[in-house]
């Protein structure tokens, strides 16, 4: 996580910050990303906030590590945000929702701090997206090991689908959601494929191609059949992942 960046793990939000804006990063872990982003909204500030205190430690040691004084950390409550209404511009936060039990809750708070016109990206990963062929009875069992503890602890590992309808459930409008090939960020993979769409509340479609997928060859998928095909007919009898799809939603707050 220590090696995260918004360049890396949040291109989908690069545009949407510029310098003098005030952001929150909510969830924000060890505070690479927050780090990140900091040098981009320069002279504004951002704040990185995070119920694990051993977090805020860690990202408050690496910001004054980099010389870096336009970003802060605090311990906060996603539920209940130590912020006044209308307190920043943007908002964002990577790999989070899936771990709440309440993530509309959280997002009301979103709402709440955020200004008019202000904007939320959200990005999360579903695991409804994981394709593994030829089944392999030992990877199948540490995925649902990894998601049956996920979901018990309260989160939902299939909440990327759910975003757009989460935050307008919460108040937001003009969502729109994107979806990324996470292989764009394992050593193992060498091309990534990203399908943008605009969320219509009718589900989300498959994905047409992806790429980097098993031994660094193309593979064409379909989510909607559920299948896996090699090119030029040749077998490849060594399992093949088809990552996590990471899902990325952006909404705005109303003036």
């Amino acid at each position: 996580m220590s090696k995260r960046a918004v360049q890396t793990h949040g291109q989908f939000f690069l545009s949407y910050l510029t310098p003098g804006l005030s952001v929150l990063d909510c969830g924000c872990g060890p505070g690479s990303i927050t780090l990140s982003m900091a040098p981009l909204i320069a002279p504004g500030k951002i704040v990185g906030v995070d119920f694990a205190s051993s977090q805020i430690e860690r990202a408050t040691s690496s910001a004054a590590g980099t010389g870096i004084h336009n970003a802060e950390f605090l311990i906060a409550d996603c539920y209940s945000l130590p912020f006044d209404d209308c307190s920043f511009d943007r908002i964002f936060n990577h790999t989070f929702m899936e771990h709440l039990s309440h993530p509309v809750q959280a997002m009301k708070e979103f709402h709440r701090v955020l200004k008019p016109g202000g904007i939320v990206g959200v990005c999360s990963p579903d695991w409804g997206g994981f394709i593994l062929a030829p089944p392999s009875e030992a990877l199948s069992a540490a995925v649902k090991a990894y998601t049956d503890l996920q979901t018990r602890n309260g989160g939902d590992v299939q909440v990327g689908r759910k975003l757009s309808l989460y935050l307008a459930e919460a108040g937001f409008s003009n969502c729109q959601m994107s979806l990324h090939d996470m292989s764009a960020t394992r050593p193992w993979s060498s091309s990534v494929s990203i399908s943008r769409f605009n969320w219509n509340g009718k589900g989300i479609p498959g994905l047409r191609r992806c790429s980097g997928i098993g031994a660094n060859r193309p593979v064409v998928c379909s989510h909607n059949a559920g299948s896996l095909a090699s090119p030029t007919g040749i077998h490849d009898a060594r399992p093949s992942v088809l990552p996590i799809p990471d899902l990325l939603s952006t909404s705005t707050k109303q003036l």
